[in-house]
């Protein structure tokens, strides 16, 4: 402090007469008001960017909705969607869109709804919903094997894979005697046998008396061998799926033609593998 006249400087405050004793203990006082005014307004900047923050997170960032196709049935659709929320409650971080992983949650589904070849999963980054696509497996024929009761399907890719919920009844039932290990959902049969038995069952449904009768057809260990059982009769049908349908099937239908003729019920089989040719026992 230094006089002025008869007032005392202090800082850029001027006193009048003797400096009070207070002074210095009052501008600290203010001092220490400020800095807590300060620290106060930067705890309130804080918080509220950090509620900014977790209201982006939460609307941009965080998985909170699910959509499905429109083409999905209802009770499908329905499933899935549990299904997928159900994996995002049991990973909860998952919920965070950096933190999802699409081929785990893909994996999971895919394995839970066999029907479905694929899932597409879409997360844009200014939506928090997940959009799931699928393509649906189209069913060729039914698959059973000898050894396992258990009903499956194989897709047009030759794919195996489990028919949990029954039903496709139209379609072509083949036995597998071959001891073929299921892995549901892996490419594992000969398209040829498939497609071959598929056509081959278009041209019965025209042939009497087999057309009325129900058909299955078995796979066996002998080379490109399919074997016909037909209802009620105590033979079956040997063919070769390496050899065209329309021949053999024209071949078939002599030998039924004159086996009815002659009064004749094979006992074991009917034998067509070889070309022009016709064998029963």
């Amino acid at each position: 402090r230094r006089p002025v006249g008869r007032r005392w400087f202090s800082g850029n405050r001027y006193y009048q007469g003797k400096p009070s004793p207070l002074s210095s203990a009052s501008r600290e006082q203010r001092r220490g008001e400020d800095k807590r005014q300060a620290k106060l307004r930067r705890s309130v900047t804080q918080a509220v960017g950090l509620v900014i923050i977790a209201g982006l997170v939460y609307l941009f960032g965080f998985v909170r909705t699910i959509s499905l196709p429109s083409s999905l049935p209802a009770s499908v659709a329905g499933e899935l969607k549990a299904s997928a929320n159900n994996y995002l409650n049991r990973h909860w971080y998952s919920r965070l869109k950096p933190l999802i992983s699409h081929s785990r949650l893909r994996a999971e589904l895919l394995d839970q709804f066999p029907g479905l070849s694929g899932l597409g999963l879409e997360l844009p980054w200014y939506s928090s919903n997940l959009n799931i696509s699928d393509s649906e497996r189209q069913p060729l024929a039914r698959w059973q094997t000898t050894n396992d009761a258990n009903s499956y399907l194989v897709d047009e890719q030759g794919t195996i894979y489990a028919n949990p919920a029954g039903g496709f009844d139209y379609l072509v039932l083949i036995k597998d005697s071959t001891q073929l290990e299921i892995k549901s959902g892996q490419s594992q049969i000969n398209l040829q046998a498939v497609n071959f038995i598929n056509n081959l069952d278009s041209q019965l449904a025209g042939i009497v008396p087999i057309s009325g009768q129900a058909r299955s057809y078995e796979l066996i260990d002998a080379p490109r061998e399919v074997r016909l059982r037909l209802s009620g009769q105590p033979f079956f049908i040997k063919l070769l799926y390496s050899r065209g349908v329309l021949d053999q099937v024209d071949e078939l239908k002599e030998i039924l033609s004159y086996l009815k003729n002659r009064r004749i019920t094979p006992g074991q089989y009917i034998d067509l593998r070889i070309p022009d040719t016709a064998y029963y026992r």
